[in-house]
Parts: C-alpha cells; structure tokens; sequence
C-alpha cells in the first residue's frame, strides 16, 4: 500500500464524527471510502496494518460481500445502514485523462491544498492537501508488491482522481476553488506547462516537511 496508516486513520476518525465512513468487503477487495475519498484495496496483500486500523476505529473487519456505512453517535460507533456499492476499478478505468502534480501549496484557512494541472487542457484544479501529498507515501509499499503509482487519472466529468498501483486503488475529489482563486491565480498561471518530473515532488515534499 502507499498510504501512511496515520494519515489514513485521522482521516477514517474524521469521516465518523461527520458524514460517515463505508466499509466493505467484496469481489475481493476491502472499500473504505467517503464523499471525498476512498480506498479500493485487493484483499489477499491488505497489510496487517490497513486492516488493523479499521478494526480499531469500527471494531471488526466487515464479512464477506458487506458493505456498511459506519457513523460516530454521541462517541458510540454505530453501523447505520447496508451502504451502496462501488466499483472504483471501472471508474478509474473510465478516467482517460491525467494530472500533473505542480509545485504550488494554497493556503486557505484553515485549508491547504495541492494544485493539479489536467494533461488534456492545462487547466488547473485543487485537492485538499490532507488527502494527497500527506496521504500518500512510499514509506508503506510492500517491498518487491507494489510501486508507487504513476501521474493519477482524471475521471470523466473532471471532479475526481485515482491513483492506481499493482495492490490498490486511491481516489480524492477536487475543491471546488473560489471565484478569486480560478480567475486571478489560476488564469495568472497562464499556459505553463507542469509535466516534467511531476510526480517525483512527492519527496521532496516530504524531505521539506522534515526539515
């Protein structure tokens, strides 16, 4: 996997105390998913550590062909209903275009967020900084398993990215920018072109949060 489990966790802990977390297990994989994000993990090289951690925050691995939408109710975790199922393989594989990765980090209290550049137009899009470049990590790759995954993949209607390696699929929803943000930065963006060793800032924004 190349998701940091701390990362993921505050993330899984967030969605229960606010629109829900879904769990599930089937066609052989683990789905742990949100409105904003989601995991689509092949089940037989789940780490101990993936499933731990949802074992932590909903008590126990869903059975197979489950899939539940967990809540948080007055710090009580409560299963609320059989959740509608997805299938994030033939999302991702609807979702011709891809993203560059650009070097530019938007503060907007209390928000930050990483700036994408779609291939196809050049056009410039955000995600919360929380759910990409904190999410996601070389740290957790199984050795010799899995590698990190290429440039991510835009869905169709533009509003959605996967990041796909050879045990998991991620996923992230852009924010929707100010007005301010898409007509005065974005546009002051002009046509620069972001699609040189994009991806590989991923260190280097790791190495500058250490330091």
């Amino acid at each position: 996997m190349f998701l940091k489990i701390g990362e993921l966790k505050k993330a899984m802990k967030s969605a229960l105390k606010t629109g829900g977390l879904t769990v599930g297990n089937y066609r052989g994989h683990y789905l742990v998913c949100t409105d904003w994000w989601g995991a689509w993990v092949d089940r037989m090289y789940a780490t101990n550590k993936f499933k731990a951690a949802i074992m932590e925050l909903v008590g126990e691995l869903p059975e197979e062909d489950e899939c539940c939408l967990f809540t948080m109710v007055e710090k009580e975790v409560c299963t609320d209903t059989q959740a509608s199922r997805r299938d994030p393989f033939e999302e991702w594989k609807q979702a011709k275009d891809y993203a560059y990765i650009t070097p530019l980090l938007l503060n907007l209290f209390p928000h930050e967020f990483a700036v994408f550049q779609r291939h196809s137009d050049k056009g410039y899009f955000m995600c919360l900084r929380d759910y990409t470049s904190r999410m996601i990590s070389d740290s957790e790759l199984e050795a010799g398993m899995e590698s990190m995954p290429n440039r991510p993949s835009v869905s169709p209607n533009g509003n959605c990215l996967f990041f796909k390696s050879e045990t998991m699929i991620y996923w992230v929803c852009r924010t929707r920018e100010q007005d301010k943000v898409r007509d005065t930065l974005f546009r002051s963006l002009g046509e620069l072109d972001f699609s040189r060793g994009d991806w590989q800032r991923g260190r280097c924004d790791e190495e500058r949060e250490e330091e």
